[in-house]
């Protein structure tokens, strides 16, 4: 998280406009699951 924070610091530093949101639970969220193809998901991890 510190590392996200300050690139975000940074980005702004440079005059660009960055948002960021944060909700405290998964409702209304993507998950990587969303862009990992299907043969991937069908493998379980060892």
């Amino acid at each position: 998280m510190p590392e996200l924070l300050a690139t975000i610091a940074n980005a702004r530093a440079r005059g660009q406009w960055v948002e960021a949101h944060v909700h405290p639970y998964r409702a209304g969220q993507n998950n990587l699951a969303s862009i990992v193809p299907p043969w991937a998901r069908r493998t379980r991890r060892q």
